[in-house]
């Protein structure tokens, strides 16, 4: 009996409150763990209890992922009392999933996920073809390799390609499973997918939209959830990847509840990834739920159940008991009864189709997804949020320190260490910057590069500010060691190519062979590291050079490839204040102008909503210019409006102007007399009767074509 003194609007009072007697979690908590046990069966037993007669639990009817969730739990129990429980709602959920597959991303991948393990622990053939037609939608509505919020159309520009990984990685995890269930019509998508999220494993955090991995400890349950996916593949590189990915959120407990509208997801998919940390490295584990065992107690309801909490300071977007259904899979993982948590392929598991050994990059990028301290780190000093804390700090730690960190198994301490490294810039940072680029290890390299370029993903100016001359007389050497090696790891490449733009302008041209080689790359990070290698020419650079960053601009598919291109030129433009030729300006703005109306697309993306965003941006491109070029590519604006049409954020904002570029009605008026050929198009679109009066963007860019071509008229 716990008594409290209280005082509450002045009345002082005393209050007993009778907590059941539990015990302490054991050291091997949840599993061997009295108390874990009693947890779990009071969890059961609530959902059991609020499941209505459709299956459903509670009042929330139909299938969101928050009751997909509780069913998963209780699934996770292996406890044959609640069969009959999940049972009711895998029917229920696949009736309403075959006949209209949820057509949001969030959902519709909790319900693969749950259907296909409930068929491979029953072999229930009923739910199959719901699970079809789930994946059947996804594969058709997958964009350049992921997916968006949902099965809709989705908008190019929204955080790169319009994707939302923190969706599109469930959905993933849910077609690894449904492969094992035999599902096979998705194959073609589940493999671009695969691609996708691979790319980014050994390199960060899986990303939040369509870009590189994210330097962040932690991506708010997407690095946990790709980890249970990459687990399922059961061959490598994919299995040392979920173990790397399982460890780093082992190892970010510290930050269980950063996240993107709060960090429900963080929370609730934690505990589930880190049943996949290797056998050798279980005191990871441990550690963790040492860590985090006051917060799974303050998310305990007094009778059963789990409700997550705020996320600080005050997101209350992922809180209460229908959210925390899930987290009970926390005490049930290492249980592992699910195939997701680490479960044997169970004797309902269909043969799946044999993977690429080398799904992205060279035999050595597989190195990159190792688990194991590159040689001379030696022992973990400190707990890593203590680590973690010091490499984000303003006070710098001595050279030695970040040199030891560089060899970090975990990818992002290891760019920490090299960020902070570079911006000492001491005779002793440079030995320990060379030590690294010689190092036998390709992650040590990289790292050794990352010091002297400053790589964060986001940030694109190319350099740590170590001195040209530093980093030519001692770096370059080992960078064209580099560069010069047909087997190098792809990551390893893409490092040194950010370096070598950090060197003298005479050393980046005499590197111009391999710059050429790999801005002509399948691989779009390779081609964007190889466009900032000669943009680290600055105020040095050439005509000719400047026109060679539009045409590798001009071969541009990828969107966020186009974004930080145009970074470029507003680095060397209004950064570096580059002067330019008039001949030179005309020329750059003629070799991008095929973008706007031909532009290369990558696979996987809508073609309409892709173009339109490739011309915005080449208007944005343009538009860095002291005096944008646009009346020397008019007749290419007049080429783009052949095809346009409204309906889409970037055609539109191409018409009525925004932040980035002034909009064609507005540069319609400053054409005079050879605006013609652009009123024309105005007025063949103003004929049309594909307008939407509804829209008020639509009705926006109408408006702005009427009063370019009523302005045009009032002149003659």
């Amino acid at each position: 009996v716990l008594r409290l003194d209280i005082e509450r609007e002045g009345r002082k009072g005393t209050v007993s409150i009778r907590i059941p007697r539990l015990g302490a979690y054991s050291d091997t908590w949840p599993l061997k763990c009295d108390k874990s046990e009693a947890i779990v069966r009071d969890h059961a037993q609530r959902l059991a209890k609020m499941q209505n007669p459709q299956g459903w639990f509670g009042s929330r009817g139909g299938g969101d992922l928050m009751n997909c969730l509780g069913a998963l739990f209780l699934l996770s129990t292996g406890d044959a009392a609640y069969d009959e429980n999940v049972r009711r709602f895998a029917h229920a959920l696949a009736d309403e999933t075959e006949r209209r597959p949820s057509r949001s991303t969030w959902h519709l991948g909790y319900q693969v996920i749950f259907l296909s393990e409930y068929y491979l622990k029953t072999g229930d053939e009923t739910v199959l073809p719901a699970i079809h037609a789930a994946c059947d939608l996804a594969a058709k509505n997958q964009s350049a390799g992921a997916w968006g919020h949902s099965m809709d159309n989705v908008s190019v520009g929204y955080v790169q390609s319009g994707l939302m990984n923190s969706a599109g990685v469930t959905m993933f995890l849910g077609m690894a499973l449904a492969r094992e269930c035999g599902i096979t019509v998705h194959e073609e998508a589940f493999q671009r997918s695969l691609v996708f999220f691979y790319r980014m494993a050994g390199h960060g955090s899986i990303c939040y939209g369509d870009h590189r991995a994210e330097i962040y400890i932690d991506t708010n349950g997407r690095n946990a959830a790709i980890a249970c996916a990459f687990s399922l593949l059961d061959q490598e590189p994919y299995t040392s990847a979920a173990q790397q990915l399982a460890m780093m959120v082992a190892d970010s407990y510290n930050d269980h509840e950063i996240g993107h509208t709060g960090g429900g997801f963080n929370a609730l998919w934690r505990g589930i990834a880190i049943t996949h940390v290797p056998d050798d490295k279980q005191p990871l584990v441990r550690r963790h739920m040492k860590e985090l065992a006051w917060y799974y107690d303050l998310c305990r309801l007094p009778d059963g159940g789990f409700s997550l909490l705020p996320s600080p300071p005050s997101e209350m977007r992922y809180t209460g008991e229908v959210w925390g259904r899930g987290l009970g899979m926390t005490y049930t993982a290492p249980r592992r009864t699910l195939r997701l948590t680490g479960g044997p392929r169970t004797k309902f598991s269909k043969p799946t189709p044999k993977l690429d050994p080398l799904p992205w990059g060279t035999e050595r990028d597989a190195q990159f997804v190792g688990t194991e301290f590159a040689k001379g780190f030696g022992r973990e000093a400190e707990p890593p949020h203590e680590t973690v804390a010091k490499l984000q700090s303003q006070e710098p730690l001595p050279v030695d320190e970040y040199a030891k960190l560089m060899r970090h198994y975990n990818p992002v301490i290891r760019t920490f260490a090299a960020q902070k490294l570079g911006k000492l810039r001491t005779e002793k940072t440079y030995d320990a910057i060379e030590a690294a680029l010689k190092d036998p290890d390709p992650r040590v390299r990289r790292a050794g590069c990352d010091a002297i370029s400053a790589y964060e993903n986001w940030g694109r100016n190319g350099s740590a500010g170590i001195p040209r001359e530093v980093v030519s007389r001692r770096f370059i050497p080992h960078i064209e060691n580099m560069l010069s090696d047909p087997q190098a790891a792809w990551w390893e490449i893409d490092g040194a190519l950010w370096a070598l733009g950090g060197g003298e302008p005479d050393d980046i041209r005499r590197n111009r062979k391999h710059i050429d080689r790999f801005a002509k790359h399948t691989e779009w990070y390779l081609r964007e590291s190889a466009y900032w290698a000669l943009v680290g020419l600055g105020r040095d650079i050439t005509g000719d050079e400047f026109i060679e960053l539009g045409l590798i601009f001009d071969r541009a598919s990828h969107v966020f490839e186009r974004s930080s291109y145009d970074s470029g030129i507003n680095h060397l433009l209004r950064r570096e204040k580059i002067t330019l030729a008039p001949q030179d300006v005309a020329r750059y703005a003629s070799t991008i102008a095929d973008q706007l109306y031909n532009a290369a697309i990558a696979a996987g993306y809508d073609e309409f909503a892709a173009r339109h965003e490739a011309a915005h941006r080449v208007m944005m491109v343009l538009n860095r210019f002291p005096d944008p070029p646009y009346a020397l590519i008019a007749d290419d604006l007049v080429k783009y409006m052949q095809g346009w049409s409204p309906g889409n954020q970037h055609s539109d904002w191409l018409i009525t102007g925004n932040n980035w570029q002034p909009g064609l009605a507005v540069i319609a008026g400053k054409l005079g007399p050879d605006a013609k050929p652009l009123i024309q198009a105005f007025e063949h679109c103003l004929k049309q009767d594909y307008w939407n009066t509804r829209d008020k963007n639509q009705t926006a860019s109408r408006a702005a074509m009427q009063k370019a071509v009523d302005t045009y008229h009032a002149r003659d």
